[in-house]
């Protein structure tokens, strides 16, 4: 399978399964790595509301910055992508 029918056949079971399940909106923890990165561009190609969330936790400045550049790529790209930052440092202090 190509790359792109690969990209195609993920996006369409997760369309699928989101309707089976009646769910219209996709949350995603996004870290900035590159699990993270290709789930959340995944989600956003289905076309349903897809939130991404970055949970930062005493973390390192540069690891935040690339969770952020992932985010505004997302929001840069689709119109179904909506972006949340709720900082968990003080929740596990």
């Amino acid at each position: 399978m190509k790359t792109k029918q690969r990209i195609n056949y993920i996006v369409k079971w997760l369309r699928d399964y989101a309707k089976k399940a009646r769910m219209s909106t996709l949350v995603v923890g996004i870290s900035g790595g590159i699990d993270s990165s290709v789930v959340s561009a995944l989600c956003a190609r289905t076309g349903l509301n897809t939130i991404v969330v970055q949970m930062p936790i005493r973390q390192n400045k540069k690891l935040d910055n690339r969770s952020s550049m992932q985010a505004s790529w997302l929001l840069e790209r689709f119109n179904n992508v909506e972006h949340m930052s709720m900082d968990l440092t003080t929740v596990f202090s």
